[in-house]
């Protein structure tokens, strides 16, 4: 009863904090932001104009970033509570289209004419006091410089499980990461990633208990995303986890590794969907209105899709985030994506033998890990049909496991190879 009680006095703690923090940071007058958003505009107007479809990795959302800068500026400081529930912006017309133009926009518009009330758009408690002092383009410096310093801190944190940094280093370059820091909407959940990631190989050294990080790593992300890649501040701090764990020996065994990832998925589960929750009770209470109406609107059609989505996209869903993977694009045509799907499924048939399945117990961990991203496409398969040129960066996951499954059943085999041969 004790720790379940934490957990809540944690919940309802963080989310005081974080509104605080919201009603806080739109106090800021907007003359002080005015001028740095007018400059931003220039960027977002400048990548609408060009033909991005031939640089997939380049591909940056920019009507995700031009649609936050919207929401900051039309924050009323006088009314911060309402202001920030309501997320206001200017919408061109009735499906929510906004204009690139920010500048032209926010000069002729006095008024917001649409709401984003499903998101907390906790990115505004770091970007608005930001834009004090810099514009876009400098923020995505920023971006830059600090996920770079966590990437170095979390490798050299791992230096002595070799394959693991590889591991990483392959997944965050197969998902491009080189694009990552300059579109704010990417940078969330890959720097609670490193972060959860940086914490945890600390946690797990000194050997304190780990499951209340995944539980605020869902409230944090669910804060600050905006419905990316979520799942890799949980999978990827969970597979660094498991790997740690097994090479020191602290799990041996199928049963031993559920065991290990079951509360933390949990947990996550329960930081992540409360956290969501939380703001659309919040948001009906301080508005008057139901919120919930709203959202299970826009939930059906993330899900069951809309018109101007192909009728097959839930089957196309899943190749069309894997082609995206760097150099997969270059490389593989669409009638292809089938066939290497099986050559690989036949691959691992053969390579994982029956009888050697009880002793490469940890692949097949690894390997039912890198399944989740595709299972995450399904579910929201509408969404990541639509927005495939980022939710592809889920895949992560599935690189850094697959990594590891084949690495640690070749280890295991050189293994009993040599100590066969020694006998």
């Amino acid at each position: 009863m004790k720790k379940v009680l934490k957990y809540v006095i944690v919940f309802f703690l963080l989310i005081l904090v974080l509104f605080s923090l919201l009603v806080a940071t739109a106090k800021i007058p907007r003359n002080l932001i005015e001028e740095n958003i007018k400059k931003s505009s220039d960027i977002f107007w400048k990548y609408a104009s060009e033909d991005n479809s031939k640089t997939p990795y380049n591909q940056k959302h920019f009507y995700a970033d031009a649609m936050i800068l919207y929401i900051i500026y039309y924050i009323d400081s006088n009314n911060a509570v309402d202001s920030v529930m309501e997320a206001n912006y200017f919408s061109l017309t009735q499906d929510e289209a906004i204009s690139f133009d920010v500048a032209s926009t926010i000069k002729n518009v006095e008024k917001p004419n649409t709401q984003y009330i499903r998101y907390w758009h906790g990115s505004m408690t770091i970007l608005r006091p930001l834009l004090v002092l810099f514009d876009m383009s400098q923020i995505y410096i920023i971006n830059l410089i600090i996920l770079t310093i966590l990437l170095v801190i979390l490798i050299i944190q791992l230096r002595k499980i070799k394959e693991l940094v590889l591991a990483l280093l392959f997944g965050l370059i197969m998902c491009a990461i080189w694009t990552v820091p300059f579109c704010v909407e990417y940078t969330w959940t890959f720097l609670i990633m490193l972060i959860s990631s940086i914490i945890l190989v600390k946690l797990e050294k000194k050997e304190k208990d780990i499951k209340l990080l995944f539980f605020i790593t869902g409230i944090i992300t669910c804060y600050l995303d905006f419905l990316t890649t979520e799942i890799i501040t949980l999978f990827v701090p969970l597979i660094i986890l498991l790997t740690i764990r097994y090479k020191n020996n602290k799990i041996s065994n199928i049963k031993e590794s559920i065991k290990t990832m079951l509360w933390p998925i949990i947990l996550w589960l329960i930081g992540y969907v409360g956290m969501w929750f939380a703001k659309w009770i919040l948001a009906s209470i301080i508005l008057n209105i139901n919120a919930f109406d709203y959202v299970i609107e826009y939930a059906k059609k993330r899900i069951n899709g809309t018109e101007f989505v192909s009728q097959n996209y839930i089957l196309e869903t899943i190749p069309r985030n894997f082609k995206m993977l760097f150099p997969i694009k270059f490389l593989l045509d669409e009638e292809y994506f089938y066939f290497i799907i099986g050559i690989l499924i036949v691959f691992e048939i053969i390579f994982i033998r029956k009888k050697e399945i009880k002793k490469l117990w940890f692949s097949l961990i690894l390997l039912l890990i890198s399944l989740l991203p595709y299972i995450r496409y399904l579910i929201l398969a509408n969404h990541s049909y639509l927005h495939s040129f980022f939710t592809f960066r889920s895949q992560i996951i599935t690189i850094m496991a697959i990594i590891l499954a084949i690495t640690y059943s070749l280890d295991e085999r050189i293994l009993n190879y040599k100590i066969g041969k020694e006998k």
